[in-house]
């Protein structure tokens, strides 16, 4: 069940549609759609001798979000101007819904927004068209994620007080790869990755793969020599993206930031997370103990 509707414009201005009282804002829901999962494309290619047809490929289309409103109150004139402050035609616009499951948002431009002023019940109805079809969270804690691929494990444990500072530092343990880990994705939308590989000393031939959706990046580290002007050493980074309009691969060393696509090999994906489990995997052809791997993602939702 819906509670409430939050509508925010650019200036991050705030108007809540309040389902369960309308009368406080002077604006009432009547209608909403567009808020399950969005419509999807699929192509196929026809034969000319047979029957059937044979997948090519799928994705989601941008979502409408169509809400019909009506004006409450001795002074509609007032409420019908404080709709038009928010949901101003063209301009983007993010909504809020939160039900007695979870508080999502989606972001959008403002299509439509018609208003029936000669009728004896005046209100409105809008079209907000999201090109980015998915929910998020807003959760600080839940909405964003991330996994690292390192651990530490002590080499021996005891009680110890050395009243001498100039003696060496004793060693408990080790920074070590874990090589592999399960993401638990608890979304219910495919969601893209930021994968971070920091490099604590050399490695040759760095290799990703999310064995679930038997996809993986590979690594061509003398690529990423050639673009740093020397081979990889401790300290240098790599952030992959595989964020929709936001594909990258970067390099970094002292401050500096570089370009690394051509280090993709033609087989390489970008590697997204689907719900549920996701078997992560990082490998190397050598020096797999000095790369250190954050994986970042959102939780997407296909409805509300």
């Amino acid at each position: 069940m819906i509670y409430t509707i939050i509508a925010t414009n650019a200036k991050g201005d705030s108007v809540e549609l309040d389902l369960a009282n309308p009368w406080a804002g002077g604006i009432a829901v009547t209608g909403a759609s567009g808020l399950g999962p969005a419509e999807g494309t699929i192509n196929t290619v026809n034969f000319a001798t047979s029957d059937g047809a044979l997948f090519n490929s799928s994705r989601i289309k941008a979502r409408d979000i169509e809400l019909n409103l009506k004006f409450l109150g001795s002074d509609i004139e007032a409420v019908r101007h404080k709709l038009l402050r928010y949901f101003r035609v063209k301009h983007p616009i993010t909504l809020d819904f939160i039900t007695d499951y979870r508080h999502t948002y989606i972001t959008g431009h403002v299509e439509k927004n018609e208003i029936d002023i000669f009728s004896n019940s005046e209100g409105a109805d809008l079209t907000i068209v999201c090109p980015n079809p998915f929910f998020k969270l807003r959760d600080p804690v839940k909405g964003k994620n991330s996994v690292r691929f390192t651990s530490s494990t002590p080499s021996f444990e005891f009680e110890f007080e050395d009243p001498n500072t100039d003696s060496p530092t004793l060693k408990f343990g080790d920074i070590s790869s874990t090589g592999e880990t399960v993401v638990v994705y608890e979304g219910d939308a495919d969601t893209s990755t930021i994968v971070d590989i920091q490099f604590l000393g050399p490695a040759a031939g760095v290799k990703l793969y999310n064995t679930t959706t038997q996809t993986r990046i590979n690594i061509d580290t003398n690529e990423i020599s050639r673009l740093l002007g020397s081979t990889i050493k401790a300290g240098d980074r790599l952030s992959i993206s595989s964020g929709v309009g936001d594909k990258y691969v970067k390099a970094y060393r002292d401050g500096k930031v570089y370009n690394a696509l051509s280090a993709l090999d033609r087989d390489s994906d970008w590697i997204f997370l689907t719900p549920g489990d996701n078997l992560i995997t990082v490998r190397a052809d050598s020096g797999i103990d000095n790369v250190s791997a954050i994986i970042s993602y959102e939780n997407l939702y296909e409805s509300i």
